[in-house]
């Protein structure tokens, strides 16, 4: 598996669970909560006074878990969460001592930048991910369009926060100006006091579900495959994030999912071409008689699969984990099936009984 940097990482998960702990000892189970549903990051915040210790206890029990400390308002605080185990610091807005005490120690920082002058600031440091807080009070997805046109060739991405869940959340996730969304939501408060650990999993499947944004088109005689309930003539159809397969859900956020086929391939659609329609990938799969699953992003989709035990092979492919899933076969070439060729903006998968899968990149 490629290693990723920090930054890297929170984009590939794609959401940023962000906790505020009244009592450390409620850190440990909310990480493993967490985890269970795949998501293994955090952002603790210092809002309170467990804030450093709950960091120190996740990163001594729970290691693989990426944690960040968020509400940093001073360079002194980013040096004490840096010191607790935090591997990324957050603040609620722009503020030169942090961001300078942050490069001179390698340290990943995500500021928060709601006005062109906050972002032309960030951009003088290297910074191209940025924090947008509040979203929902600085004017969400539209300002944050609005302010990625003129700063799009800069690299510019954002990270909402406030104002999301999972009501919501679909509108974010199929932005490509945003890098990952955090908030509250996946890890209540009322959660943590109740001591509902199995609710913060739920929900954390559930968001992860939605910021893949699966939708499946079956089409010819691969459309029904050990009991995948294609739909015939190709029209994609929204499964909540899971796709029927092998007489049982295949679900990525619970567990079986990632299965889509036993294989996904890398990298060969991450960058789709501008109006170019989802409806085009599917009539070509169509001509294939192939099955198409449609995704907001091909490599978070192969991330998250990877998580779930899958792994790439050489030449592009990726293969099921041993147990669990069937035969596992492997693929050719990213984005290449063998029956039809080159798939543009998709990358090809084939199944444990032989059916052959696209992932592609739904409409936006």
């Amino acid at each position: 598996m490629v290693q990723l940097s920090v930054e890297e990482k929170v984009k590939r998960y794609g959401l940023v669970p962000v906790v505020s702990f009244q009592d450390a000892g409620q850190a440990v189970p909310a990480a493993a909560a967490l985890e269970d549903a795949y998501l293994g990051i955090m952002e603790i915040t210092l809002r309170t006074d467990a804030g450093l210790e709950s960091i120190r206890r996740v990163k001594a029990l729970r290691p693989s878990v990426l944690v960040g400390a968020g509400t940093v308002l001073s360079a002194e605080n980013a040096k004490a969460a840096v010191d607790a185990g935090a591997e990324f610091i957050v603040s609620p807005g722009y503020q030169d001592d942090i961001v300078d005490w942050c490069a001179q120690n390698a340290v990943p920082v995500f500021p928060g930048c709601v006005t062109p002058t906050e972002i032309q600031c960030a951009l003088r440091k290297g910074l191209r991910t940025l924090k947008f807080f509040p979203a929902n009070i600085y004017g969400g997805l539209k300002a944050m369009k609005a302010l990625n046109g003129p700063f799009a060739s800069a690299g510019l991405s954002f990270v909402p926060t406030g104002g999301v869940d999972n009501s919501n959340l679909s509108e974010y996730a199929r932005s490509p100006f945003i890098a990952a969304i955090g908030g509250s939501w996946i890890c209540t408060g009322k959660d943590l006091e109740a001591g509902d650990f199995q609710h913060i999993t739920a929900t954390a499947r559930a968001a992860i579900d939605i910021l893949l944004g699966f939708g499946y088109s079956g089409m010819g005689d691969a459309g029904q495959v050990g009991g995948v309930a294609g739909q015939t003539g190709g029209t994609a159809r929204p499964v909540g994030g899971a796709v029927g397969q092998a007489g049982g859900a295949v679900e990525l956020a619970e567990g079986a999912a990632g299965q889509v086929g036993g294989a996904v391939g890398q990298a060969g659609g991450a960058a789709r071409p501008a109006g170019d329609a989802a409806g085009g990938h599917a009539a070509v799969a169509e001509a294939a008689g192939r099955n198409v699953i449609m995704a907001n992003s091909i490599p978070r989709t192969v991330f998250y699969l990877e998580k779930k035990g899958f792994r790439l092979l050489e030449g592009g492919g990726a293969a099921g984990p041993s147990a669990g899933i069937g035969s596992g076969a492997g693929i050719g070439a990213a984005g290449i099936d063998p029956a039809s060729g080159p798939v543009p903006g998709g990358t090809v998968c084939a199944g444990p009984f032989g059916d052959v899968y696209s992932i592609m990149l739904s409409g936006n």
